[in-house]
């Protein structure tokens, strides 16, 4: 299958490289691994050692009127030089806007609907250009599955891409899935529709095919990449190689996610349907785009007469408009009347599209904060974490299209619960959950420890204890270690090994650290956490009155000597050295401010 690829998730991670099916590559999403070091890159670099890796983004947001992200565009192009992949894409989307003139963007953390106008292509064009001119590479970018649709589009979809491609370097992503979506939710023919799309698109542009499943709900197709690639979707395929010539396809399954075994089936009937089909165009002479187009001159050139800022600015102030009165809307939980006027469709059927969005912004909170904060989310009902996540969601949008960076905030929401007053100890639980969420994603730990040997050759007054990226050590008046353990399994040291149970202990021996959990809870005892990482796995360890004098003292950036002094009698240093070095406390030993 040298042109099938599949969607690497999370709960294949361990099968993919054990089994090492036969695939032509596989695709992961770029935002997963934005994170400094942890265990999820280190699992990419494994999987990029056997298969080409294609990156495919979901929140650059490509068609923002209010540009790109600069912390996102550098942290693709970070991921990109590292793994150097095979593609790189993303979504010819919207979804930075600010809710109120003047104020900063926020990120929808979805793919809003641009309009197929001139003014939209031109922001387009304007955003690819630098995206293109930062990676050094062209990007292909991807038509949307859209459950709205504005008024005055002007220009055929087909068209729209083209032009984006011909007059950027770009290439295109074309998911047939997305075109089936639209083309059922407009009343169309979805087969013919969608083949309609194949036949106005230029060959030479496509250099990238998706296939996923769709689920029905309230009179609405749902591209929510669920479920077995529909009948549909494999006829409009079928017709795709016929005229475009093979082109490396993926299988998409992002939700719900099957075992590894249905995946790859679904890959080889996409395999099947290609050695069928494209035996009867022959003639064409289309060329598989399996490897990067080198980087085009256009890519990094200057669009001249449709860059935004010589475009008329009242489209392009209308474009602004547009994009930040759907994210209020959304945002707001109300159908806004000042939205009406910009849409196609009125009634019944822009509210259904509008529930979409809104349908999948609570899921998105929820799944956000449930990775974040774990624990949390077993101490409280289904239903109030719900409203919790989506109470945060309505406070505090995300700022940036990496999910891992949201959510922290949850604590202070937390506490000022009234429901979640009588639980005084939660607030607590969710800032040790984002601190071990936070570490999980920090830089690996360097080993050997550097300017180690100055301990015993220098004054410790001279020098300075540079701990770990991400550690830190939280106080309260809560038995938080007690109650975070209670629902981990954990080893000696504190490492987390799965949920409570899961290490093997019998239902007796978990009640008993839930028993041990509410009799502090009771005394009301306190406690301090060290959070920490060992290899890359995040820990939680009770800390004694000694020991947080001296990290409190060392996170303060304070001198060894002085950091000693706080520590008080019977500290040992040579202990504490040594777990140090054991569970990767240590970053490194410097000289302090005037003393190198």
């Amino acid at each position: 299958m040298t042109q099938v690829g599949i969607g690497w998730r999370q709960p294949h991670y361990e099968a993919l490289l054990r089994q090492r099916p036969r695939l032509g590559f596989i695709e992961v999403h770029s935002e997963n691994f934005f994170a400094d070091g942890g265990a999820a890159l280190a699992v990419l670099e494994r999987g990029r050692a056997h298969y080409a890796v294609s990156l495919h983004g979901v929140g650059l947001a490509l068609g923002s009127v209010a540009g790109l992200d600069p912390w996102h565009l550098e942290r693709l192009a970070r991921l990109v030089r590292r793994i150097d992949p095979v593609r790189v894409s993303d979504h010819a989307a919207f979804a930075r806007a600010p809710l109120q003139p003047g104020q900063p963007p926020v990120h929808g953390a979805d793919l809003l609907p641009i309009a197929f106008t001139e003014a939209s292509l031109g922001i387009l064009l304007r955003n690819v250009a630098q995206v293109q001119d930062r990676l050094r590479r062209p990007i292909a970018v991807e038509n949307l599955a859209a459950y709205l649709r504005w008024a005055d589009d002007r220009v055929a979809e087909a068209q729209f891409f083209d032009e984006l491609a011909q007059r950027s370097g770009c290439t295109l992503l074309l998911d047939l899935n997305n075109l089936v979506v639209n083309a059922l939710n407009r009343g169309d023919d979805p087969v013919a529709a969608a083949c309609r799309f194949v036949d106005a698109i230029t060959p030479q542009h496509v250099v990238q095919v998706h296939l996923a499943g769709f689920s029905d709900r309230d009179a609405l197709a749902i591209d929510d990449h669920g479920s077995r690639v529909r009948e549909p979707v494999w006829q409009v395929f079928g017709h795709a190689v016929r005229r475009l010539g093979p082109r490396p396809t993926l299988i998409e399954w992002d939700t719900d996610v099957p075992a590894l075994d249905v995946l790859l089936a679904e890959a080889r009937r996409a395999h099947e349907v290609m050695a069928a089909a494209w035996p009867q165009c022959m003639s064409m002479r289309a060329t598989p785009a399996t490897t990067p187009a080198a980087p085009s001159a256009r890519a990094s050139a200057p669009v001249q007469a449709s860059a935004p800022a010589q475009a008329d600015a009242e489209l392009h102030t209308r474009e602004a408009q547009r994009q930040q009165q759907l994210l209020r809307t959304l945002w707001r939980r109300e159908l806004d009347d000042a939205l009406a006027p910009w849409l196609y469709e009125t009634g019944a059927r822009a509210a259904r599209g509008l529930a979409a969005y809104r349908g999948n912004a609570a899921a998105i909170a929820e799944r956000a904060l449930a990775a974040a904060y774990p624990t949390v989310r077993q101490l409280v009902s289904a239903d109030s974490f719900a409203l919790l996540a989506r109470s945060v969601w309505q406070r505090q949008p995300p700022q940036c299209g990496d999910l891992a960076q949201y959510g922290a905030g949850l604590a202070d929401a937390i506490a000022a619960d009234a429901q979640l007053a009588s639980e005084p100890y939660l607030a607590d639980i969710a800032r040790l959950d984002w601190a071990v969420h936070t570490i999980e994603h920090a830089a690996d730990a360097t080993t050997p420890v550097p300017g180690l040997q100055r301990l015993a050759d220098e004054d410790p007054a001279k020098l300075r204890l540079v701990l770990r990226p991400g550690l830190q050590v939280l106080r309260s008046c809560h038995p938080i270690v007690l109650l975070w353990q209670a629902h981990w399994a954990c080893d000696g040291d504190g490492v987390a090994t799965g949920a409570a149970g899961s290490d093997g202990l019998h239902d007796d021996a978990v009640d008993e650290r839930f028993a041990a959990a509410r009799a502090a809870l009771t005394r009301g005892d306190a406690e301090t956490a060290l959070v920490s990482r060992t290899g890359w796995r995040a820990t939680v360890q009770r800390l004694d009155a000694s020991d947080t004098r001296f990290f409190v003292a060392l996170l303060s950036g304070e001198p060894l000597a002085r950091a000693l002094d706080a520590a008080g009698d019977g500290f040992s240093f040579e202990r504490w050295l040594q777990r140090a070095l054991t569970q990767q406390w240590l970053r490194g030993v410097e000289a302090t401010a005037g003393h190198d």
